[in-house]
């Protein structure tokens, strides 16, 4: 720089001026820590990506062998040097097939105008999409797996003795024990499932059995101390047996449901054993009667059909149905009698009688097929019954949710005419997000420190419990529901009241601990009381409603009140299903008696002009309803799939069961329906009128097939028309 003093030109200290060159953005990719992403065409999968750049982000996509794809994650409106986000995707809508098999990365383009965009790229995934036999083996290997974990943690329960005596002390300990006991099923759960949508089935039935263990050993930890020698309480020991019932019955039920995928697999392996039985019978036959057949081709074929009856009575051995189980188990045996006749009347060269006892086994084998066959004709019939059961049901709570929904928004009419400064109202509900985040976020850092310090396990879990209660506040005030952004804060308070009453237990007992204090639990509560203050605030910034306003909302009483009437019977028919349904749909009963008490909470709101309260319960009870509809919707896709191999016919390819191995493939969906070209059917729901629905019908079934499938395809048509 040249500079000048009084006239006279003075230069600076020199500056050197290195060039960087700008760099490409910085980008990540996280599949909650898999390499390798085994999903099913119609199955969600969560990544996590972010990408960082000096100059900003222009856009981020989904790339696919290094080749970017028309999936836009972000695309910024304004210069942002840092964007990232979780999302959950699913193969179909990736474009992609079952079969399919693609290196996955996520590629950013910075907004330098300068030197040029430039393109940063994440490291690379495997996403593997699978076909129906892909996902049977995967799924198959799972319960597998969990099976194997699951039956000796019942066990436990079911042999040690109950109801156990003791102190309080004893029983905290016995906890203690518990959550060693679950221990490795929750990691296994969490390792098989990491990434797998919450809403599937396998994954809802195994988080059952981890929430009721949790809840079982949460309680010891919170109603006991270590050490303790008082008596333990009437109300807690009914407590306890209710919570452990709970867990030998979210155990029983899982082990249940998966026995009966397996036998479902057995089953419809028993069909195409039955098949190859047959076609091994007919190849012997057509064999004899050859001019002069040959005695070791002959007796090599005898050797491979006892193979194949050894195995089917293997199979018949996973089957829980006696009479069939026995039926097949008779009819080997004597077909075994039968195929030592066979060979010892090839020993001695009498041809003639080896034909007739051929005659006999081909008849025999044929039997056997058929009595399989009268099984899955049953089973068939029974699955559609609930079905079409499943499916009325699920209607009416659909339908019940959009009347919720409705209801809900004319609430929120209502209480706007009568609004003061919805400004105001707007900014209480921001800080209380901004205030419940916060919580949130201290409550989890509060546990991290306990567990860094390794502090006492019944520590741990009271402070684990103030996490939930945490989240659950932080998802109420989201909500905006006012009563149970409450409860949360009352039950929130009572959690940290007894993390206060652990430490100082523990300090009594060492006079020092290391990681958090009282100090931090206090500031914990003491926003518990400045949200509830803000709730307060919140209520009393409410205007007072008119008279006319108050008569409309008894109306809207009214039409709440039946809607509960409806939810009701809509419960009654849930619970009857449930019992009879071939998969239990996890978790739908107690999201509709949920909805059901958020429902007769809005009514009791509205009633007394509450209409804030009521619109928050409304809300609630609109998202639980669709919750039980999720699980109902989980439980139907697992009973179809499970049912699908027992609709093939023997020997006969399912559509829909994509090749892995680069054979040859057939154009079809993955959910088993013939594609024939681009044509494709939309659901009923896409069509204004049941004319138009019935037409695209028309069309689709004027489509050709392969001679193979035209039946098939008959019968997904009619079933399309029954709905």
């Amino acid at each position: 720089l040249q500079l000048y003093r009084e006239g006279q030109p003075e230069s600076s200290r020199e500056f050197a001026i290195d060039v960087a060159p700008d760099l490409p953005p910085e980008v990540m990719l996280d599949a909650q820590g898999r390499e390798v992403i085994e999903v099913a065409v119609d199955e969600s999968f969560t990544i996590r990506w972010q990408a960082r750049d000096d100059f900003g982000i222009q856009k981020v996509v989904l790339a696919f062998n290094g080749t970017p794809t028309e999936r836009i994650l972000a695309r910024p409106e304004r210069r942002i040097a840092d964007v990232g986000k979780t999302q959950t995707l699913r193969p179909r809508q990736l474009g992609l097939k079952a079969g399919d098999r693609v290196s996955m990365s996520v590629m950013a383009w910075d907004n330098d105008t300068v030197s040029g965009s430039k393109i940063g790229q994440s490291r690379a995934v495997e996403l593997v999409v699978l076909g129906p036999t892909g996902v049977g083996i995967r799924e198959g290997e799972r319960r597998e797996e969990l099976l194997e974990l699951m039956i000796p943690l019942l066990a436990d329960f079911l042999v040690e003795p109950w109801p156990m005596q003791g102190n309080a002390g004893l029983f905290a300990d016995w906890g203690e024990t518990v959550a060693g006991r679950y221990a490795p099923f929750v990691e296994r759960v969490e390792a098989l499932f990491a990434g797998v949508s919450a809403s599937t089935h396998d994954r809802a039935v195994a988080q059952r059995v981890v929430d009721t263990g949790r809840d079982l050993v949460r309680f010891t930890q919170v109603s006991f101390e270590p050490g303790a020698t008082r008596p333990v309480k009437s109300e807690d020991s009914d407590t306890l047996d209710e919570l452990r019932d709970n867990a030998i019955v979210a155990l029983e039920d899982g082990i249940l449901a998966f026995h009966r995928m397996r036998r479902n697999q057995a089953l419809a392996e028993l069909v195409q054993q039955s098949q190859e039985l047959r076609e091994m019978a007919e190849a012997m036959e057509r064999t004899l009667e050859k001019e002069e057949p040959e005695a070791l081709e002959l007796l090599s074929q005898l050797d491979a059909l006892q193979r194949m009856m050894q195995d089917l009575a293997e199979r018949a051995g996973k089957l829980d149905e006696s009479g069939l189980r026995e039926f097949l188990n008779s009819r080997e045996s004597e077909a075994s009698s039968l195929v030592e006749e066979i060979r010892d009347a090839i020993a001695r060269g009498d041809l003639e009688e080896a034909r007739e006892l051929m005659q006999r086994l081909s008849e025999l084998v044929e039997e056997m097929g058929r009595g399989i066959q009268e099984e899955m004709q049953r089973r068939m019939e029974q699955g559609q019954q609930s079905q079409n059961q499943a499916a009325e049901l699920e209607n009416e709570l659909r339908s019940i949710e959009e009347e919720q929904r409705k209801l809900q928004a004319e609430v929120q009419q209502l209480r706007e005419q009568d609004r003061g400064s919805e400004d105001e109202l707007e900014k209480l509900w921001k800080e209380l997000e901004r205030r419940a985040a916060e919580h949130r976020e201290g409550a989890q850092a509060y546990l991290d420190g306990l567990k860094e310090a390794n502090r006492a396990f019944f520590e741990q879990e009271r402070a684990a419990a103030g996490v939930e209660e945490a989240r659950d506040l932080s998802a109420a005030i989201n909500a905006r529901d006012p009563r149970g952004a409450r409860v949360s804060i009352q039950t929130a308070r009572m959690a940290w009241d007894n993390v206060l009453r652990a430490i100082s237990r523990e300090l009594s007992r060492y006079g020092t601990l290391s990681g958090p204090q009282r100090p931090e639990v206090l500031a914990l509560l003491q926003q518990l009381n400045e949200m509830e203050e803000l709730l307060n605030q919140l209520q009393s910034s409410q205007p007072q409603s008119s008279p006319q306003t108050r008569e409309q909302a008894q109306d809207l009483e009214n039409r709440q009140r039946d809607l509960d009437n409806r939810l009701q019977q809509a419960r009654e028919q849930a619970e009857e299903l449930s019992q009879q349904f071939p998969v239990t749909p996890q978790g739908m009963d107690e999201a509709l008696e949920d909805a059901g008490q958020r429902m007769q909470n809005a009514s009791d709101d509205l009633g007394q002009g509450e209409l804030m309260q009521a619109e928050g319960s409304q809300g609630v009870a609109s998202q639980r309803i669709r919750d039980a509809i999720e699980s109902l919707e989980q439980a139907r896709r697992q009973a179809q799939q499970q049912a699908q191999p027992l609709r093939q016919n023997p020997g006969e390819s399912e559509p829909g069961d994509e090749q892995t191995d680069g054979e040859e493939e057939t154009d079809r969906h993955g959910d088993g329906e013939i594609s024939t070209g681009e044509f494709e059917i939309p659901g009923r729901e896409e069509f204004r009128t049941p004319e138009a629905y019935r037409r695209a019908l028309q069309d689709g079934m004027q489509g050709e097939v392969p001679e193979e499938y035209r039946a098939m395809k008959r019968r997904y048509y009619e079933e399309l028309v029954h709905q």
